[in-house]
């Protein structure tokens, strides 16, 4: 081999390892799959959360949001994923008023106020001069209105808290234990149970607090039924509670308040919901159906109970009944926990339920049942333990 040959040769073997260093260095470098971010579904828009209890003293409550009405789209505690502290004991239903949510928690005597884009606590407002002997004092219920947060406390008074710096008023006297808070154009409504008075047949309960928003006062007492619990409001301003009875003698029965402020009784029933969502700041429709499940309970073999339910839809404008055991009959919740929620969009029933009719009720699982606006079944979801409430966004 000459020279010349030589020099080819060399110069070929270079260009040749050149050529494979230059690809090299042009390919891209493989990058890992980001990690997913569980919480990306709750800062879209729709969805619902559902608030779950736990069990009190033993097991903290939970907050899981559903992007869709599908099981896979669940972010379970997503309270505690995003902040990186639990719920805590025995929270409430909460309230969507604006882009907060606002959960009271009974046991720790506060009011968590929660950004609903980014599922960060904003603020933690606690209950005026609380006593810190006094266990029995903590939020039962909140509602929002005209700019304001009302906030219902078991020992007997009511504060309005301001949703930009979250200051509270001075406290206003409504009644024994009240239960349930809901508004309609500055006009608020509180049930008062005298629910820790039983043994005296809740003798200072039996009505329902109409406070005037504009002047923060006591307007009047309207007398309804024993224990009176949860609210709900029409969109022309009709009134309705549960008033829940002893338990035993007197069963629980629902009760009509028209917007002159007439009191009457409407029918049995447990539990109720109108669809217009009054714990959050949207209304739809002129005429709300008003639909009222009655859960009867037997308790004889406690802790297992068995339970009857029936199911009722009202015109909530002439309170006329216009249907009776309209929810599929064959896909009954298994134990209704007391709350019913409509879905403003579909017209959906939403109903929580705990799995179980036994002791491990308040251990395992829940469930939330959904029903299309005529009663037909749909399905079933899985969320926390003692599901209490839906909010939709």
């Amino acid at each position: 081999m000459n020279i010349t040959q030589s020099l080819k040769l060399a110069a070929l073997a270079l260009l040749v390892t050149v050529g494979f260093t230059a690809c090299s260095e042009d390919d891209p470098t493989p990058t890992p799959d980001p990690t997913p971010d569980p919480v990306a579904p709750a800062r879209g828009e729709g969805g619902f959360f559902v608030l779950c209890q736990g069990n009190q003293g033993q097991l903290d409550g939970t907050l899981d949001y559903f992007s869709t009405d599908d099981q896979s789209n669940r972010v379970p505690n997503i309270f505690t994923f995003v902040n990186d502290k639990s719920l805590g004991d025995t929270p409430q239903r909460p309230v969507l008023y604006g882009s907060k949510l606002y959960i009271p928690m009974f046991t720790e005597k506060k009011v968590w106020v929660v950004d609903t884009k980014t599922m960060q606590v904003v603020a933690e407002v606690a209950k005026p001069n609380a006593n810190a002997g006094d266990a029995s004092e903590g939020p039962e219920a909140v509602c929002g209105d005209q700019g304001y947060v009302y906030i219902a406390y078991n020992d007997g008074t009511v504060t309005r808290m301001d949703t930009t710096a979250y200051e509270q008023s001075a406290p206003i006297q409504v009644g024994p234990n009240p239960t349930d808070i809901a508004a309609y154009e500055g006009k608020v409504y509180v049930s008062i149970s005298d629910g820790y008075n039983y043994a005296n047949g809740y003798q200072n309960g039996f009505k329902v607090v109409k406070i005037d928003g504009a002047t923060y006062t006591v307007e009047k007492s309207i007398t309804v039924g024993m224990n009176p619990g949860q609210l709900a409001i029409d969109n022309q301003g009709n009134v309705f509670v549960v008033c829940r009875g002893d338990y035993g003698a007197t069963p629980s029965a629902v009760w009509a308040i028209t917007s002159a402020d007439e009191a009457s009784e409407l029918g049995e029933g447990s539990m109720i919901a109108i669809d217009n969502q009054n714990r959050t700041s949207r209304a739809t429709g002129s005429v709300s159906p008003l639909y009222v499940l009655n859960v009867s309970t037997d308790y004889s073999n406690w802790p297992s109970v068995t339970n009857v339910i029936k199911s009722y839809v009202y015109n909530s404008l002439t309170r006329e009944k216009v249907s009776e055991n309209f929810l599929d009959a064959n896909n009954l919740p298994i134990n209704p926990t007391g709350i019913m929620d409509i879905n403003p969009s579909t017209g959906e029933i939403y109903i929580c339920s705990d799995s179980s009719t036994g002791s491990d009720a308040y251990t395992t699982d829940g469930k939330i049942y959904i029903y299309s606006a005529n009663g037909q079944f749909k399905k079933s979801l899985t969320t926390g333990v003692h599901p209490y409430g839906v909010v939709f966004r």
